[in-house]
């Protein structure tokens, strides 16, 4: 990470050679980093793209930006004011069932640890790692970045730069249930296309025919309403081929167009969201939250010390973020 530092926007360089753990403390305002020598921290070369707007930190294993809701909107809405993106980039909202996900299938881990960003959808995910943070200088910036408010934050002040979406996965009818319950709510937005494609693996054809329609769309955002891990997969093979932003956003699909409930405002900031879903979906999502839930605190028990003591750094001011690509 040495001489990919500059590439992370830190204002004191790391020099090379030197480990890259970094445990981060306080002491009158002050940071310093007491570098690491033994067991080093490898970061992949994927993850240092150019100008990272935000820094990082582990939970259970697994690399999650530094940011709330508003920071991630933010960044986002004026980076495509700003151009297109060089290259496709993948957003993945991601929750305690990733996170116990990944332990166990080292292909769905490998996602993670390769190109695009990472934000704490999970209530959860977010609480630990505002816990590992604790007596940082990051540590009243970690916050939740939920998958369905994230999308509707983005679509809403996206129209004064009218940004142009597209929506996959899903069926045809919530497809459509979906645009015209945007259109009702948000006047201005573009809805450059959408294709609810057949059931079915992220293989080849589906690739092929997503491609398809999102070029012939012209759209910037390409939201992905699949499910985990199907959505991460195909946002991270999509946009190694095409230059636009993919986001995986789960049931948020389903929230908007009124196909599914979702729980109310004081419920979601509650933590306890999960629960409410459970309640309403068990035989689907029982074994999903029950069993994912246990494997998740396993899963950060299990990398503690590693997600205390190291911060993969971005941006050292998230409110400052980069808006270039």
């Amino acid at each position: 990470m040495g001489q990919n530092g500059a590439k992370f926007g830190m204002k004191t360089l790391i020099p090379p050679g030197l480990g890259d753990r970094c445990l981060i403390r306080t002491s009158s305002r002050h940071m310093f980093c007491k570098m690491m020598h033994e067991k080093q921290l490898h970061l992949e070369p994927q993850l240092a793209f150019e100008n990272r707007p935000f820094s990082r930190s582990r939970v259970g294993g697994i690399p999650f930006e530094i940011a709330t809701l508003d920071e991630a909107s933010s960044w986002l809405i004026d980076s495509l004011a700003s151009g297109s993106p060089s290259r496709g980039i993948p957003i993945r909202l991601s929750n305690a069932y990733c996170v116990a996900l990944a332990q166990s299938h080292r292909e769905y881990r490998s996602v993670f640890t390769g190109e695009g960003m990472t934000f704490a959808d999970g209530a959860p995910v977010a609480w630990f790692q505002r816990r590992f943070l604790r007596g940082s200088v990051y540590s009243n910036k970690a916050g939740r970045v939920r998958g369905p408010s994230f999308f509707t934050t983005v679509l809403d002040r996206g129209q004064q730069q009218n940004l142009r979406h597209f929506f996959l996965g899903s069926t045809n009818e919530t497809l459509d249930l979906l645009e015209a319950e945007l259109k009702s709510r948000y006047p201005a937005i573009r809805v450059s296309g959408k294709l609810a494609p057949p059931f079915g693996p992220v293989d080849e054809k589906f690739i092929q025919q997503a491609l398809r329609a999102i070029e012939l769309s012209d759209a910037q955002i390409v939201w992905i309403g699949m499910g985990t891990p199907k959505q991460d997969h195909a946002a991270t093979e999509l946009a190694q081929r095409a230059s636009k932003i993919f986001v995986g956003v789960g049931a948020a699909f389903d929230f908007v167009a009124g196909t599914v409930p979702e729980a109310h405002p004081l419920i979601q900031r509650s933590g306890f969201e999960w629960l409410y879903r459970l309640a309403k979906e068990p035989r689907r999502l029982g074994k999903r939250y029950l069993l994912g839930n246990t494997q998740f605190l396993l899963a950060v028990f299990k990398h503690r010390r590693d997600s205390r003591e190291s911060v993969l750094f971005g941006n050292t001011s998230p409110s400052k973020a980069s808006k270039q690509w």
